[in-house]
């Protein structure tokens, strides 16, 4: 007797299991590219309203290089300052801006210009005879 329910306990699974029905796959959607005309690139997202005024200046014996920066009242301003030559200073007092920049280094100071006016900015170390003269503006409009 405890062979024959064993053999129908065998039986009664194996029907079970057969008598299943296989689930259906559903297919997995997958988002788009966005994608624009091939000569029409596309808009970046802006994700904030506050703008950087990004400038990359190089200094060395004895200038900057743009000498002049021009930015608007309420400006965030992002300087990217390399030396390629000798240790030089980077200072605009009225800011309260003062670095050191290292040959081959870059520096990077940021500031919102919330001053109008023409203010000066200057090697702040001593780099050789043209020191005094190594000079530029920033103009905040």
């Amino acid at each position: 007797m405890k062979k024959y329910l064993l053999l129908l306990g065998i039986i009664s699974m194996l029907l079970i299991s057969c008598s299943e029905q296989p689930k259906e796959v559903q297919p997995t959607l997958q988002p788009k590219a966005v994608v624009g005309p091939a000569d029409e690139p596309l808009e970046p997202i802006v994700v904030s309203d506050s703008k950087i005024k990004e400038f990359d200046i190089t200094a060395k014996k004895f200038e900057f290089i743009p000498s002049t920066i021009t930015v608007n009242q309420g400006d965030k301003v992002r300087l990217n300052i390399k030396s390629v030559d000798v240790t030089h200073g980077f200072a605009i007092s009225e800011f309260g801006i003062s670095e050191n920049l290292r040959p081959g280094k870059t520096v990077t100071v940021e500031f919102t210009a919330d001053k109008k006016g023409e203010y000066i900015f200057f090697c702040s170390v001593y780099c050789g005879g043209g020191h005094s003269g190594m000079r530029g503006k920033l103009i905040v409009e």
